[in-house]
């Protein structure tokens, strides 16, 4: 099963306002005034504006929020690989390609209500959230519970099979027979 993962948040995506980045922060300030030890790591392109100052500020004053900026492919890994969960703030979101790399890597990802994240799961309904509150209260459930974690763990969708690349090799097959 390898080593034990730490106890904490991983989310990717740049740090804009539709991305949610302080909402992120804010779930897991929540999570820790509620007794729990965990972090975020927010790994994205870090703009020059308003917004990301905003975020670098929360960052700051928040030591348990590592604002790791882009990273290479290998880091991304590697913390996708040592963390247990995952989180993904962009509403509206068409496909979410961040949460299909996070239930890869074996997390557990917490995603907006109404978008392709969602789908992503499953119809895993205790990791999709409507508010932070929402959000807060999902997790909290979760991070509690070492035994719904592996089942939660077990019940996401591989997503190869969905997502990789035979899946896209047999879609491509399908498409050409198709035509011809």
């Amino acid at each position: 099963m390898g080593p034990p993962r730490e106890n904490g948040f991983v989310t990717i995506g740049r740090v804009c306002p539709s991305k949610r980045t302080l909402r992120t922060i804010k779930i897991v300030s929540e999570l820790r005034d509620r007794g729990f030890d965990t972090h975020l790591h927010v790994i994205g392109t870090v703009g020059d504006s308003s917004y990301a100052d905003s975020v670098c500020d929360a960052a700051a004053e928040r030591d348990f929020v590592s604002l790791e900026g882009e990273v290479k492919r290998a880091t991304l890994v590697e913390l996708l690989t040592t963390h247990r969960y995952g989180i993904h703030g962009k509403e509206r979101e068409p496909f979410g390609m961040s949460v299909v790399e996070m239930v890869g890597a074996g997390m557990i990802p917490f995603v907006p209500s109404g978008a392709g994240p969602a789908e992503i799961l499953g119809g895993e309904d205790a990791l999709v959230y409507d508010s932070l509150e929402d959000a807060v209260t999902l997790a909290e459930a979760i991070l509690e519970n070492p035994d719904v974690q592996a089942s939660l763990r077990s019940s996401l969708p591989d997503p190869n099979e969905n997502y990789g690349p035979d899946r896209f090799k047999t879609s491509v097959v399908e498409a050409v027979e198709e035509l011809v």
